[in-house]
């Protein structure tokens, strides 16, 4: 998924992940979930190198978990790289 964002410092596209769940109605499921985004999250924020994607925010509204932001990047995904 990608979008657009103007509240950035540097607008511009933006890469979007979000993690969708199949059983939302498992509770359990669901906040064990939050807590692996709220934990990549955490992670993320910490992580300062030329090589790795500066963290931008958090959306909201959209799921029932929030989805991670960061700067698009057109070159491709790191899968077909590796491949």
């Amino acid at each position: 998924m990608s979008g657009s964002v103007l509240g950035l410092n540097n607008p511009g596209d933006v890469a979007v992940k979000s993690v969708s769940i199949p059983q939302s109605d498992d509770t359990q499921l669901v906040e064990k979930a939050g807590q692996m985004i709220r934990r990549e999250i955490y992670v993320w924020i910490g992580l300062k190198h030329n090589n790795i994607l500066e963290f931008h925010s958090i959306v909201e509204g959209s799921g029932l978990l929030p989805a991670l932001v960061s700067r698009w990047m057109g070159n491709g995904s790191l899968d077909s790289y590796l491949r």
